[in-house]
């Protein structure tokens, strides 16, 4: 094999920890490659999920977790996290972040174990949830709309399939939400 030392448990605790059945580690940043699950996301995803961190990155601009990205994959995260509401295709995300669209679909499944729809979905209804309990009074259609999506159903879909409920569900099990006849 190689001359390097063998790989330890602590190791494979860090950088893969769904093999030993722990969680990500406090700062998913920590980790040199913070990837997620191998397997299919769980129908309610954990708020805590490494697809979860890569959406926060994205919208913070984390510079610390940003640094260890390949660059164009560090372009292609912040105009994600800039632009999420503008339709976006894998090729203009490309020509923004300077490499194939290829390579681009390559890095996004490699280094971050996702999609660049599958993230910006989960940026788009990230966004959404905090419109939702900022803005109580602003329509689920409105909201739909001004975080990217054109079709009121399809936002309900994806919303139930990553959030576990409605958007009106959601809303109404917000703390302070009174029920409305």
């Amino acid at each position: 094999m190689t001359g390097g030392r063998p790989i330890r448990h602590g190791d494979v605790r860090r950088h893969a920890p769904w093999m030993v059945g722990g969680a990500m580690p406090a700062d998913p940043a920590s980790a040199v490659h913070p990837v997620g699950h191998p397997e299919p996301a769980p129908a309610v995803p954990s708020a805590s999920s490494p697809a979860d961190h890569w959406v926060r990155c994205a919208l913070t601009r984390d510079p610390d977790a940003l640094a260890r990205l390949h660059g164009g994959l560090r372009k292609a995260l912040v105009f994600l996290g800039e632009r999420f509401a503008d339709p976006i295709t894998l090729d203009e995300l490309s020509r923004q972040a300077h490499v194939s669209p290829s390579h681009l679909s390559y890095l996004f499944r490699t280094e971050l174990h996702t999609s660049f729809k599958g993230l910006l979905g989960r940026i788009r209804i990230h966004k959404a949830r905090e419109l939702l309990a900022a803005e109580r009074r602003l329509p689920i259609t409105e909201v739909a709309m001004s975080v990217g999506y054109g079709d009121l159903s399809h936002f309900e879909k994806s919303f139930r399939r990553l959030v576990g409920e409605s958007p009106r569900e959601f809303r109404r099990n917000l703390p302070g939400a009174g029920r409305r006849p």
